[in-house]
This record gives structure tokens, C-alpha cells and sequence, in this order.
């Protein structure tokens, strides 16, 4: 299932527009992948769990902004009305991910 990998990946990637973002992902992975050592004949299988991982672990990655946001306004309260902003505009993004997680995980159930 998802890991640290996919979650710090996503958290790179997940603000950038969905035409750039797949693309953008795929390059870094491929760099990424060697630098770990994959092999040639096993990047293209590497870059598509590390996509899988990611996809699936997005909206945790916009639950841990809502709740950092949701924190912050105990210690910097001055500054309440951004961060209220801040907290919804990643609660929307969670409530939108969601869904492609469950997609995403039950595509890569299917394929096992």
C-alpha cells in the first residue's frame, strides 16, 4: 500500500495542474528510480507503482494541511480569517481526492 514515497511525492507534485503534474511526477520518478538503483527493463514498472502510491495517498497529504491549519489558529490567532481560508481550501481538495483514491485503489486491486 502507500508509503512514505508516495506521500512525499504527492506533496511535491499535488498543487501543480493535472496536465503538468503527471508529466512533471513521471520525470522526477525517472530520475528517481535511478538514483535507486532500478534497472533499466524496471523503471517503466517502478514509475507506475510510485504513481499508484501517490495517487492513492493524496488526500491524506490535504488532511494533514487542514489539520496544521486547523492548529495554527490556537497559536497565531491574529491572523485567523487566512488560515480558516487556508483550512477550507484543503478540506475542498481532500473532499475532490478522495474519491480518485478509492478509484485508483480499487484499479490497482483489480490488477494483483
Amino acid at each position: 500500500g502507500p508509503n512514505y514515497r508516495g506521500y512525499d511525492i504527492m506533496k511535491l507534485f499535488r498543487k501543480q495542474p493535472e496536465k503538468d503534474r503527471q508529466e512533471n511526477m513521471r520525470r522526477f520518478l525517472h530520475f528517481y528510480a535511478r538514483e535507486e538503483g532500478v534497472s533499466d527493463d524496471m523503471i517503466s514498472d517502478f514509475i507506475k507503482q510510485a504513481e499508484i502510491e501517490a495517487e492513492m495517498i493524496e488526500p491524506l497529504t490535504w488532511i494533514e494541511a487542514v489539520t496544521f491549519f486547523a492548529l495554527i489558529l490556537r497559536v497565531k490567532p491574529d491572523r485567523r480569517k487566512e488560515w480558516i481560508s487556508l483550512a477550507e481550501s484543503r478540506w475542498k481538495e481532500y473532499i475532490r481526492s478522495k474519491s480518485q483514491m478509492l478509484r485508483v485503489s480499487d484499479n490497482a486491486l483489480k490488477a494483483v
